[in-house]
């Protein structure tokens, strides 16, 4: 079977903090809405059968145009959402810089792991997305998970046995799709392309 990991759509800028996800929650551009039409038609061509989403507003969004082609009303799963950034979530790097100066230096390093303020830390978002593929996985059908950058890059270093802190060596574009195919035989996932695009 295939999962596809697809990137929401060009968000807006501003302030749409979400108290329920304690992080910003923005809504789909105009150019994100055509990005995930066209996602729609790149991923209608597959054979995907079920569609799970993150509790954010802009996956919902983006899912929109493909859950009407495909008949099916996306799951929603807060495995899927973003790596939790905890309280680094709308700040800018000049802010991070002056209010975390040691989360800053971890997280330019590159170098190992490390949480982030109240939030998580990459092997914790690896883990749970790991957990959503072996259950979306037990449903034997082909999947798109409508998700976010972040943990897109981390769960491919996760499938790849890469560190976590590799996952800036992924670049991700919105609506960008990356495949994972399962293997019975080795019991291990394998990557089939990264950051496909339809436009």
């Amino acid at each position: 079977m295939i999962v596809y990991l697809a990137r929401h759509g060009e968000k807006l800028a501003g302030n749409y903090f979400n108290p329920a996800l304690r992080h910003q929650d923005e809504p789909l551009t105009e150019r994100g809405q055509r990005q995930a039409a066209a996602l729609a038609d790149l991923l209608a061509a597959s054979n995907v059968q079920q569609l799970v989403i993150s509790q954010y507003l802009r996956t919902a969004e983006t899912a929109r145009p493909l859950a009407a082609r495909l008949l099916s009303t996306p799951g929603v799963d807060a495995r899927a959402n973003e790596l939790d950034s905890g309280l680094l979530d709308g700040l800018t790097e000049a802010q991070v810089r002056e209010r975390y100066p040691d989360v800053w230096a971890a997280l330019t390093a590159h170098a190992s792991d490390f949480r982030f303020p109240e939030g998580e830390t990459g092997a914790e978002t690896a883990a749970r997305m790991l957990a959503l593929l072996d259950d979306v996985r037990q449903g034997g059908r082909d999947a798109a998970i409508l998700c976010h950058e972040g943990i897109i890059r981390t769960t491919l270093c996760a499938v790849l046995g890469m560190p976590v802190w590799f996952r800036y060596r992924f670049k991700i574009d919105f609506c960008g799709v990356s495949a994972l195919e399962w293997h019975d035989d080795g019991a291990y996932w394998r990557v089939l392309y990264v950051n496909r695009t339809a436009m």
